[in-house]
């Protein structure tokens, strides 16, 4: 099986037509190593669901997603073993969260993105 690697460019483009809506809030980009994790800090408010997604740019990793609330508490995961992972999150206060993008395995670039 050929395995095909994706530019950032057009991962951003599945990200927005595929994973979240067109009016996404944050979308942030990155390059993780094997073992490595970039960590975000947003605004999220209170009663709004929000939609999180991280894509990478290849199938030969584990991406992971964390999601955790201003008590550094997880409150969102999806650390099943995929190239890509998508939370929903619900606040009920409005609050600073942190994303945290965690490569479980593999080396790779992702793109990142939050909406309502």
């Amino acid at each position: 099986m050929k395995r095909t690697t994706l530019s950032i460019a057009a991962i951003c483009g599945i990200l927005f037509a595929l994973a979240v809506p067109t009016f996404a809030s944050v979308v942030e980009t990155g390059l993780l190593y094997q073992g490595q994790s970039d960590e975000y800090s947003i605004k999220l408010y209170a009663g709004t669901t929000y939609e999180i997604a991280a894509i990478s740019d290849t199938y030969d990793c584990d991406l992971d997603l964390y999601v955790y609330d201003s008590d550094g508490d997880i409150v969102a995961v999806d650390n099943t073993n995929s190239s890509d992972a998508y939370v929903t999150y619900k606040p009920s206060r409005t609050q600073v969260v942190t994303i945290e993008v965690h490569a479980h395995s593999g080396d790779f670039e992702y793109a990142l993105a939050v909406a309502p």
